[in-house]
């Protein structure tokens, strides 16, 4: 927090969420900082790769090759995308075409760490009879895998069926083991939800993040070793494999540099998750379902099983509002070009959602939905699009949809900008809140607000006060005296503005609503009323967009109310 009580100040916020006062004086105050001048600060630029693929569901990029992204998809090919050119170019055929029948999928692929000496990459799909299988292959040269190198590593046991609560993440950890999460095995239409709670059972490999060694020589008859320090390497007291447990259908995870696991995981009835287990915690690490779901206790009749229960490090309530969503898809703590490093990047299936947050010591901050900073150039990712993230060697965000597209996510510098506060206070302030969903408050005097990137909320106060809400569904109230309440064409399709208080020339006020980038044949009628609130419709060139008037009624706006610049 910054306060300036005299002065003219600048002021500017940085990452997060920030509240800045200027006082007395006429004040320049920004958000992040001066990038905030450009109305797309904060944007997060989502280029589109690749798209009509098959549903994709997971990326990596070949350790040998960081502009080699192998793409696995739901029917069991995987494509590989050559970025070297700069223009991204699919290969014609697939690097693996595993002969699925009907029900199959292919959920999640790792390459060995060890990969540029013995070629491994390893798959977690699912058989024709549900079963879950775990396999290791062998690849040919840099874009060919031997489909006949399979070595089946574990094989677990599911009911067939696509929607089944499978988990299908694989990745190896800093340590060198191979980590893999699986899911309860319940499925929509079982009359038993949590599946009898096996997620609470050591001895079940559902519902856990289980853990084996594949680079040591295996006991006799076995695929791979039993890392020593697994909670039950021995076999007393669970399964040799299991390292934590308590999870519902932990479908994506990540590891950081600092070797923590992040762990997504959907609700099944109100509380998304994101689980962390520290680095330095002691396995096993419960995460209490369906004894519990998020922090909320789901079903008491459920015995908790062994290992520390820990809560989710970030839960949300199941929805639809913008923090809110109905399937985590768990993603990356940032590290690549561009701002917002040391965020965690999530989102979420159901609703099209873009999350970040700060995670320290299994807690989470800065929750904040950067959806509205997205700025595609081609594509989009909408509902039940969103199946995975992924990062390349060099620390790129892709996304992978369902629909077949890729994204790359490259944020811009003040992309980690959050929900400011900023207050103006009495003088002629400058007030630039750029991304996140802010408050801009211009006190008095006759200030000039911009709000950037978000849904944010503008109050000029007293004075003749220049309002632009700038891109997102921003909520606009100019104040006493004769304010400029500012709607550009780029923006104008990103969301829907309220302006609560126009009075316009034409109705004994000062105010004026300024429609900026419009051709010279658009024109603005008034298509509706509700509750008081006046819907206006720009059309332009065969497209409309609206804005919102709060308490004006049914009567037509008079010409000298806007001005079309």
């Amino acid at each position: 927090m910054a306060q300036h009580r005299s002065g003219s100040d600048v002021l500017s916020g940085g990452d997060g969420s920030n509240v800045l006062n200027g006082g007395n004086g006429n004040d320049v105050i920004y958000g992040y900082g001066p990038e905030d001048r450009d109305p797309l600060s904060g944007s997060i630029t989502a280029t589109l790769v690749a798209s009509g693929l098959p549903p994709a569901v997971f990326l990596q990029s070949s350790p040998a090759d960081p502009d080699l992204l192998f793409v696995a998809t739901l029917p069991g090919l995987i494509f590989v995308i050559d970025q070297s050119s700069g223009s991204p170019v699919v290969s014609p055929a697939p690097a693996l075409a595993l002969p699925f029948e009907t029900g199959q999928q292919l959920l999640g692929f790792t390459f060995d760490p060890e990969f540029e000496s013995n070629h491994r990459v390893y798959l977690d799909y699912s058989a024709a009879d549900g079963t879950q299988v775990v396999s290791r292959f062998t690849m040919l040269d840099a874009n060919t895998v031997d489909p006949s190198s399979e070595q089946v590593l574990l094989t677990i046991p599911y009911q067939p069926g696509a929607e089944v609560d499978r988990g299908g993440w694989l990745g190896f950890g800093p340590d060198g083991a191979l980590y893999i999460t699986t899911g309860d095995g319940a499925a929509p239409w079982n009359a038993d939800p949590i599946n009898g709670g096996v997620s609470q059972s050591p001895t079940s490999l559902m519902g856990k993040v289980l853990r084996i060694d594949v680079t040591s020589e295996p006991g006799a008859g076995a695929a791979y070793a039993i890392p020593a320090d697994n909670p039950f390497a021995n076999g007393e007291g669970g399964a040799p494999e299991v390292w934590a447990l308590g999870l519902r259908n932990p479908f994506r995870a990540s590891f950081d540099d600092a070797g923590n696991l992040y762990i997504g995981d959907p609700s099944l009835v109100s509380q998304e998750e994101v689980n962390v287990v520290s680095a330095t915690a002691s396995a096993p690490v419960n995460f209490g379902w369906p004894r519990y779901e998020g922090t909320t206790e789901f079903d008491s009749s459920v015995p908790l099983g062994p290992g520390t229960l820990t809560f989710p490090a970030l839960e949300r309530e199941a929805g639809f509002g913008p923090l809110q969503g109905r399937a985590t898809i768990g993603g990356y703590v940032y590290d690549g070009p561009g701002g917002a490093q040391g965020l965690y990047f999530f989102g979420d299936f159901v609703a099209p959602r873009l999350f970040t947050a700060k995670i320290e010591d299994g807690a989470a901050s800065e929750y904040t939905n950067r959806y509205d900073q997205l700025v595609f150039t081609g594509g989009d990712i909408g509902t039940g699009d969103l199946i995975s993230f992924s990062t390349d060697a060099l620390g790129r965000l892709y996304t992978t949809e369902l629909d077949g597209e890729i994204h790359l996510l490259t944020p811009s510098a003040a992309a980690g900008d959050g929900a400011d506060v900023l207050d103006g206070g009495n003088g002629q302030d400058q007030l630039f809140g750029g991304a996140g969903a802010d408050r801009l408050l211009g006190g008095n005097g006759n200030d000039q607000l911009w709000g950037g990137l978000g849904s944010d909320n503008l109050e000029g106060g007293n004075g003749a006060d220049r309002l632009d809400g700038g891109y997102g569904a921003d909520t606009l109230r100019g104040g006493n005296g004769t304010d400029t309440f500012i709607l550009t064409r780029a923006a104008a399709a990103s969301g829907i503005d309220t302006i609560l208080d126009f009075q316009g020339l034409g109705r004994a006020g000062g105010d004026t609503l300024v429609l900026q980038g419009f051709s010279s044949t658009a024109t603005i009628s008034l298509v509706g009323v509700e509750d008081g609130t006046a819907r206006y419709r720009i059309a332009d060139d065969d497209q409309t967009y609206d804005v919102l008037l709060a308490g004006v009624g049914a009567a037509q706006l008079a010409a000298s109310d806007y001005n079309f610049l």
